[in-house]
């Protein structure tokens, strides 16, 4: 996942580069053509994403507003694609699965917001062009690199949870 992220992000970064320096030197208006198919590209997703998912996987699409699972709930695998908003996630009482729950975030702008029970591995990798990420008092920054952070459980515990997150601007937060 990491590598891929990277890869999509600066794939993306040199196709717009040269998108804006043919438009200055030809004198056409880019903008329009790279709004217009932005906004294509983006229904494409919307429509077709929860059909591309795995089987099992629940798909969670908001524009504008937060996810939340908190009290009693059965978790499982999910993806959340956010334009803007939070993604809050209390697995201290939810009931994980004796096998690795995988969390898969997309957003423009958002936190993603984890508390977890003890005993419980967790493997976190977010990228972006600014990520930020806290874990039981201490924070990593990184800026167009990713971070990952990996807790000493996750190794040999039965019940894992692995934190995927794309993102421009992205914080992440653990707490039990």
């Amino acid at each position: 996942m990491r590598n891929r992220g990277q890869l999509i992000l600066g794939a993306l970064l040199i196709g717009l580069g040269v998108l804006f320096l043919l438009g200055t030197l030809l004198d056409i208006n880019i903008w329009a053509i790279v709004w217009s198919a932005g906004l294509i590209a983006l229904g494409v997703v919307l429509l077709l994403r929860p059909r591309m998912a795995r089987a099992g996987t629940r798909v969670d699409i908001t524009l504008i507003g937060d996810t939340r699972h908190t009290g009693i709930w059965q978790a499982g695998p999910e993806e959340v694609w956010s334009g803007i908003g939070d993604v809050h996630m209390d697995y201290s009482q939810a009931s994980l699965p004796e096998v690795e729950t995988t969390l898969r975030v997309f957003s423009l702008i958002g936190d993603v917001n984890l508390i977890l029970p003890a005993g419980v591995g967790l493997s976190v990798v977010a990228s972006g062009i600014f990520c930020e990420l806290k874990h039981w008092g201490e924070k990593q920054e990184g800026f167009l690199s990713p971070l990952t952070y990996t807790n000493p459980e996750y190794a040999t515990a039965s019940r894992r949870v692995r934190v995927e997150t794309v993102g421009l601007i992205t914080e992440v937060s653990i707490r039990q």
